[in-house]
């Protein structure tokens, strides 16, 4: 059987705590050749010369230096700047630990929708907390991977994407300028064009901790606080779907092309809000978020 090569690309920042430990749980990774791309996203503390260091020796890590640009767009910059070649591509954080065959299960996946679109997986995570002490799992999105949710929520964590060349290819093909997050950009573009597996074994461990710059979960406070802040402002996720239209619109097949464009336009007029609430073209995951859908859509918020 064929070892697969496999590129992971990483943005890091601050990441000296638990950076090391992540970067060995990838190179340990059984049964495939992998190669790290590494882009430090202007740390201020010892994770640049930590890596430089510990694997000067080691070809299959490469840093890159840059200035601090923020989680998504450090991730775009490396998207765009990764010279490594593979016949698979995925994402990694930095402060969690991968189980062995995270990989290998992820390209069997793959593999049954074989390699003539362009197709990406993305699995459940274990919760943990800064020991690796187990917490919980993430949720199954039970309505799939789909280009109508992509538009409006990210349910493909960046960090369990593993992707087929087809699909790496069209994520470099145009580069965002408003994407809401690098895993977000990706779930939207494979979702209209190819096709989003998830797999419910969970192949990370996923770090809660202090410095986490993204967490899987947040206390009710936070949400509140998050869904009232919406009543003020308009979704960056339609900011990112009309970025979307303007990069891929005049690509997408009839049926998407539609949904999109009912999406990005409903909140033009008064009658096209009720509509759209009447009748979303987009859906979320769970059944609370998309009633809270429909009410956003009438005040143009969505």
């Amino acid at each position: 059987m064929k070892v697969h090569d496999v590129v992971i690309i990483m943005s890091v920042f601050n990441g000296e705590k638990y950076v090391a430990e992540q970067i060995d749980s990838i190179l340990c990774q059984e049964s495939v050749n992998v190669k790290l791309w590494v882009r430090d996203d202007g740390s201020t503390d010892s994770t640049a010369s930590l890596i430089s260091e510990k694997y000067a020796n080691d070809d299959r890590v490469f840093i890159q230096k840059g200035k601090n640009l923020g989680a998504c767009k450090s991730f775009i910059e490396a998207v765009f700047s990764c010279n490594f070649v593979g016949d698979y591509y995925g994402f990694s954080d930095a402060d969690d630990v991968w189980v062995t065959d995270k990989i290998k299960h992820s390209i069997d996946q793959l593999k049954k929708d074989g390699s003539d679109i362009p197709v990406a997986v993305s699995t459940r995570l274990q919760i943990v907390d800064e020991f690796l002490a187990p917490i919980g799992y993430t949720k199954i999105p039970r309505k799939g991977l789909i280009f109508k949710n992509a538009i409006v929520e990210t349910v493909a964590s960046g960090a369990s994407i593993l992707m087929n060349e087809q699909a790496f290819k069209l994520v470099r093909s145009v580069r965002p300028s408003h994407a809401v997050m690098h895993d977000a950009w990706v779930y939207l573009v494979i979702s209209a064009f190819g096709k989003f597996i998830y797999s419910e074994y969970p192949t990370i461990k996923y770090r809660q901790h202090g410095s986490n710059v993204f967490g899987a979960s947040r206390s009710l406070k936070k949400k509140i606080a998050s869904r009232f802040s919406r009543l003020s402002s308009v979704s960056p996720f339609r900011v990112q779907a009309e970025d979307f239209m303007h990069c891929f619109g005049k690509s997408l097949s009839k049926e998407n092309y539609v949904i999109l464009d009912k999406y990005c336009n409903h909140h033009r007029s008064f009658q096209r809000r009720v509509m759209f609430a009447l009748n979303p073209t987009v859906s979320f995951q769970s059944a609370k978020a998309s009633i809270y859908l429909r009410f956003l859509s009438l005040l143009g918020k969505v």
